[in-house]
C-alpha cells in the first residue's frame, strides 16, 4: 500500500538546486577521507629487547638462575614462582642477560600485567604494538593483532605480575592470554600463583636466600655501617628476604635507622617471621612504614602523592602540581632519594617515574585520610591534562598517555574519601569528558572515566548516597553506562539502566514539579529508552517514550518560553518521532514532525555559524528530509538534500578532524548517496563514493572492535560495494 505525497514545501525545505554529479562536492569528501581518515600514520619503531627491571647487585639463587638461564638457552616456557618480594623479577633479568638475546632473535617483550588488571585485551594489544607498531591490523580484534604479531616468530613474551589474570570476577585467566600466542612463541611467566603453569615448567622460589647469599646483599647495601654481632642479629629477624633486606639496609644506610634500635623495635613488635608466606606481608609493610619514617620530610610528602595515582608512571609535574610551593630541584631531589631507597624507579618516558614494586606503592598508598590539598590539586592537575588531550580540533591523541590519565584518574577518586574532588573533575568527567571521549570512538577510555566515577559514587556514605542532589548525578552516570552497553550491542542491559536512570528521575521530578532541570533530566532519560526501543524495533512503545518527553517539554515551553533550551529540546525530540514515524513508512507525519525541527535549526544556524551542535542538527534534518523525498521516489530532490548536509558535515569534520561522530554521518551519507545514484543509473559514479563510505566505517571499527553499531555499519557498506562491484563486473547488470 503505497504511501500518500508528502507535501515539500520548498520554502521550507530550502534545499539547493541540485547539484548530482557536482565534483567540488565530491572531491571535499575525498579530501576528508584522505587527510583525516586514511592519513598514513608513522609508527615508531617495535621495541623488541626488553627486560624487567634489573637488581642494583644480584645476590645468591645460583641453582635457580641456572635452572632458568639453561630453560631459556633450550627455548622452554617457564614460570618463575614466588611470593612477593622474593625476587622473581630480578632472577628474570639476571638470567635474560646471561643467556642473551639469541634464543629469541625476533625479540623480547616485556608485559606488566600490574597495570592491565588482568585484562587479556589490553595486553594483547599493547604486545601487538611492541611487535609490530600500532598500525599492524588495526582494523583485527586485540586477539587476532597479536597472534599474527607473532605468528612465525621466535619472540619471548615476559609476563610480570601473572597472578593479576587469575580469571575472577572482570579478569581474564593467564591461560587466555597465552592461548593467543603462537607455537614458535616462547614465554617467560612471574606470578605468585603456582596453579598457573605446570610444575614441570616451573621454577619455585620457595625459600629464602641462604645466609651468606643474604649477608652480601645487606653489606652491599649498608656499605659495611654494621657491626658484626648486629649484622648477624638484622639477618636472623630478616630470614634472608630479598626486599626485606633492600628495605631494611636502605634504612640503616641512609642513617635514618640505626640496627640496634631496628633490633629492639622488631622484638618489640612481635612480627611474623619472614619466612611464613601467609604473615609475611604483615611484617614487609612494618619494615616499609620503618623505611619510609626516615625519608625528609619532601621525599615522605612526594611518595604519598604518587601512591594517590595509579601504579603508572607519573611525570615531575604530578608533583610540582600537587606541592606548589616546593622549588623543582626540592623535588627532584627528593625523587632521587627514594631511587636510592629502591621505592621508585625511572620510568621509560622522559621525566617520568614509578614505583619500583608493587607492595611499596600498596603499603605508600592512602585511600582513607589522605591530604585533602594533596588530592585537590592532583584533582586539578589531571582535569588540565584530561582537557587538553580532549580538546576540540586536535589532529592526534596519544591513546596510552590518554589511558594513563584516565587510569590515574580512577586511583585519584578511590582515594577521595570526602567527596571533594566533584568539581571540577569528577563532575566534567561525567558531562563533558565522558560525551566527548564517546564523539571520539573506542569505548575503553569512555569505560575507563565511567569506572572511575562509579568508583568514586561508591564511597559515598549510605545516608549522602540518598540525598536528592547526589541520586541525579548518580542517574546521569548510569545513563551514561547505558549508553556504552548499547554501543556494545547490548540493548537488554542498555534498556535496564537506562530504565534504572529514568525511575530516579521521575521520582525526583515528582519530588520537586518547580525544579526544571529535573523534568529536563527525566526528559532525557524518555528519549534515551525510546532510542533503544526503537533499535529493538519496538517501534510503539518508543514512539510512547518519545511523545511523554515531548509532551512534558510542551508543558515547561508554555509556562516557560523564556527557557530557550526547551526548545532546542522540543524540537529534537520532533525529530526523533520523525524518525520513528519514517520508520512506519507513515510520510506524511513523519514530514510535520521533521519541519518544526528544519525551521528551528536553520534559523539557529543562521543566527551563530560557530555553533557546532546547532550545525549538526541542521544537516541531521536536511538528511532524514532526505530520506523522505528518497522513500518517494524524488531522487533530485533527495541528492539535493544529501549533498547540502554533507557539505555541513565535511566543514564540521574540518574543524574537529578527530570526531568519530562526524566520521560515521559522513560515512552513512556518502552511503546514502551511492544509493540515490545507483538508482538513477549512474552506479558507476555511486561505486567510488560507496568504497569511500565503507572505508571510512573500516577505520572507525579498528579503532573498537567493540562497538556493534559500527560493526553493523561494515556489515551494510560492504554488501552496498558488493552489489556495486558486481554491476561493474558484469555491465550494468546486478
Amino acid at each position: 500500500m503505497g504511501a500518500d505525497p508528502v507535501p515539500l514545501d520548498q520554502d521550507h525545505i530550502s534545499i539547493a538546486k541540485p547539484r548530482a554529479r557536482d565534483a567540488q562536492v565530491c572531491e571535499a569528501a575525498g579530501r576528508i577521507l584522505r587527510d583525516f581518515v586514511l592519513k598514513p600514520r608513522v609508527s615508531p619503531k617495535p621495541r623488541l629487547y626488553e627486560l624487567p627491571p634489573a637488581a642494583d647487585e644480584f645476590f645468591g639463587r645460583q641453582a635457580e638462575l641456572a635452572q632458568v638461564t639453561e630453560r631459556l638457552r633450550l627455548g622452554k616456557n617457564t614460570a618463575i614462582v614466588g611470593a612477593a618480594g622474593m625476587g622473581k623479577t630480578a632472577l628474570a633479568a639476571k638470567a635474560l642477560e646471561a643467556c642473551g638475546n639469541a634464543p629469541f632473535e625476533d625479540g623480547i617483550a616485556y608485559l606488566d600485567f600490574y597495570q592491565f588488571h588482568g585484562k587479556a585485551e589490553e595486553a594483547w594489544n599493547s604486545l601487538a604494538n611492541k611487535l609490530a607498531g600500532p598500525d599492524f591490523m588495526e582494523r583485527a580484534t586485540a586477539r587476532e593483532r597479536a597472534t599474527n604479531a607473532c605468528t612465525g616468530r621466535k619472540v619471548l613474551v615476559i609476563v610480570e605480575g601473572g597472578e593479576e589474570a587469575d580469571g575472577s570476577t572482570g579478569r581474564d585467566s593467564i591461560g587466555e592470554f597465552l592461548s593467543a600466542l603462537s607455537p614458535q612463541n616462547r614465554w617467560l611467566l612471574l606470578t605468585r600463583l603456582s596453579t598457573q603453569a605446570k610444575a614441570t615448567d616451573s621454577v619455585f622460589l620457595r625459600e629464602t636466600l641462604h645466609r651468606s647469599d643474604a649477608a652480601r646483599l645487606l653489606d652491599s647495601i649498608t656499605k659495611g655501617r654494621v657491626t658484626d654481632e648486629l649484622r648477624e642479629r638484622v639477618l636472623d629477624l630478616l630470614d634472608g628476604h630479598p626486599l626485606a633486606l633492600t628495605w631494611a639496609g636502605n634504612s640503616i644506610a641512609l642513617d635514618d635507622d640505626g640496627p640496634e634500635r631496628l633490633v629492639a623495635d622488631w622484638a618489640k613488635a612481635g612480627l611474623p617471621q619472614l619466612s611464613d608466606p601467609t604473615q609475611a606481608q604483615h611484617t614487609l609493610e612494618w619494615l616499609f612504614k620503618r623505611s619510609v619514617r626516615g625519608l625528609d620530610e619532601t621525599a615522605r610528602h612526594v611518595l604519598a602523592a604518587a601512591a594517590l595515582l595509579a601504579r603508572a608512571p607519573f611525570p615531575l609535574t604530578a608533583m610540582s602540581a600537587a606541592f606548589p610551593e616546593a622549588e623543582e630541584g626540592d623535588l627532584r631531589r627528593s625523587v632521587r632519594e627514594l631511587v636510592r631507597s629502591s621505592l621508585l624507579r625511572r620510568a621509560e618516558e622522559e621525566d617520568c617515574w614509578q614505583f619500583t614494586h608493587v607492595l611499596g606503592y600498596q603499603f605508600a598508598r592512602q585511600e582513607t585520610g589522605s591530604d585533602a590539598g594533596v588530592r585537590r590539586r592532583l584533582g586539578e592537575w589531571l582535569h588540565q591534562r584530561l582537557a587538553a588531550a580532549l580538546e576540540v580540533g586536535a589532529t592526534a591523541i596519544d591513546a596510552l598517555v590518554l589511558t594513563r590519565w584516565l587510569q590515574h584518574f580512577g586511583a585519584l577518586l578511590r582515594t577521595d574519601d570526602d567527596q571533594g574532588l566533584w568539581m571540577p573533575l569528577v563532575e566534567d568527567t561525567l558531562y563533558e569528558f565522558v560525551e566527548r571521549l564517546t564523539i571520539l570512538g573506542p569505548l575503553n577510555p569512555v569505560k575507563l572515566a565511567l569506572e572511575g566515577v562509579a568508583g568514586w559514587f561508591g564511597r559515598f556514605p549510605p545516608a549522602k548516597a540518598q540525598e536528592m542532589c547526589w541520586a541525579r548525578e548518580r542517574s546521569s552516570l548510569i545513563s551514561a553506562q547505558g549508553d556504552v552497553l548499547s554501543s556494545e550491542g547490548n540493548p537488554t542491559g542498555a534498556l535496564a539502566a537506562h530504565h534504572e536512570s529514568l525511575a530516579v528521575r521521575r521520582s525526583l521530578a515528582e519530588a520537586d514539579p518547580l525544579e526544571a532541570r529535573r523534568h529536563r533530566d527525566l526528559f532525557v532519560s524518555l528519549v534515551k529508552v525510546g532510542e533503544v526501543l526503537g533499535e529493538q524495533g519496538d517501534l510503539p512503545e518508543a514512539l510512547s517514550a518519545y511523545r511523554e518527553a515531548l509532551s512534558g517539554i510542551q508543558g515547561l515551553t508554555e509556562a516557560d518560553p523564556s527557557i530557550e533550551v526547551w526548545g532546542h529540546e522540543l524540537f529534537t525530540i520532533q525529530a526523533k518521532i520523525g524518525d520513528l514515524l519514517a520508520d512506519q513508512r507513515d510520510l506524511p507525519e513523519a514530514w510535520e514532525a521533521y519541519r518544526g525541527s528544519l525551521r528551528v535549526w536553520r534559523g539557529l544556524v543562521a543566527a551563530d555559524r560557530s555553533n557546532a551542535g546547532w550545525q549538526r542538527n541542521l544537516s541531521v534534518i536536511q538528511e532524514r528530509i532526505g530520506d523522505l523525498l528518497r522513500m518517494q521516489g524524488e531522487l533530485t530532490r533527495a541528492l539535493a538534500a544529501y549533498q547540502a548536509s554533507l557539505v555541513v558535515k565535511l566543514g564540521l569534520s574540518e574543524v574537529d578532524p578527530l570526531n568519530a561522530e562526524l566520521q560515521r554521518d559522513i560515512s552513512l551519507i556518502l552511503a546514502r548517496i551511492a544509493q540515490v545514484l545507483d538508482r538513477e543509473g549512474d552506479w558507476m559514479e555511486a561505486l567510488p563514493l560507496a568504497e569511500e563510505s565503507l572505508a571510512i566505517a573500516e577505520r572507525l571499527v579498528s579503532l573498537d572492535v567493540r562497538n556493534a553499531t559500527w560493526r553493523k555499519d561494515v556489515e551494510i557498506s560492504r554488501a552496498l560495494v558488493a552489489r556495486l562491484r558486481g554491476k561493474a563486473a558484469g555491465g550494468g547488470v546486478s
